[in-house]
């Protein structure tokens, strides 16, 4: 069995897919909407948590505004947010699809080849089948954290001073989803989904959201 984890496609010489020239076309609908719809949704729910309690809510922006210029900082964690997001999101959308990677070859970030004298044209890729294959994903899937928790260490302390019992179930929801992306990647490419949906879909962008609202809403107390 081919250890690319792209069995039932066709294959170039180098063990990677034969792909199409037809199916290379680039469908850039995939990143923006991953980059403006969970934070669209996440501003929503801020909102619906802000508005629950606003009077107590509005002490602490009352002090935020008081500050000069400090409201704008909470529109920093928004921008990082969605670089992080678009960072990683690009390879997928642009490469991936011209690569043909589907299936447990998807946990390669990088694609080696072999270079020197009478070197082979094969692909070296990580092995995806057996304890190994489940070894390789998971540790794929501590740096798909690495990669993605710089927003939450940015923005927790920074949305508690506000929202605290909101930023603290934000985290767990994070840390919920990350074991989960872990655990599920070890049994094979898609089984890590529940665990992605939750870290990157639903917490980061919430998290993201509840900053948005703080920056909104001192601003509006600050400028009137």
């Amino acid at each position: 069995m081919s250890n690319t984890g792209n069995d039932e496609l066709a294959v170039c010489p180098s063990g990677l897919p034969l792909v199409n020239e037809n199916d290379k076309k680039v469908n850039w609908l995939p990143l923006v909407v991953v980059l403006s719809v969970p934070l669209a949704l996440g501003i929503g729910i801020a909102y619906a948590i802000y508005f629950i309690t606003k009077d107590e809510y509005d002490k602490q922006l009352n002090d935020i505004a008081s500050a000069p210029g400090l409201c704008w900082l909470y529109l920093a964690p928004v921008f990082f947010g969605r670089t992080l997001c678009f960072v990683n999101m690009y390879p997928a959308v642009r490469w991936k699809s011209q690569l043909g990677l589907k299936g447990n070859i998807r946990a390669n970030v990088y694609i080696f080849k072999l270079i020197g004298e009478n070197a082979p044209s094969n692909a070296a890729v990580l092995e995806t089948d057996g304890d190994v294959g489940a070894y390789n994903r998971s540790n794929r899937s501590l740096h798909h954290m690495v990669e993605n928790f710089g927003l939450l260490l940015m923005a927790t302390y920074m949305c508690g001073k506000v929202f605290p019992v909101a930023a603290l179930i934000v985290v767990l929801i994070f840390c919920i989803g990350r074991i989960m992306h872990q655990i599920g990647y070890t049994k094979g490419y898609g089984s890590h989904g529940v665990g992605f949906l939750l870290s990157n879909v639903v917490a980061s962008p919430l998290m993201e959201g509840l900053c948005f609202v703080i920056f909104l809403q001192s601003a509006l107390k600050a400028y009137e």
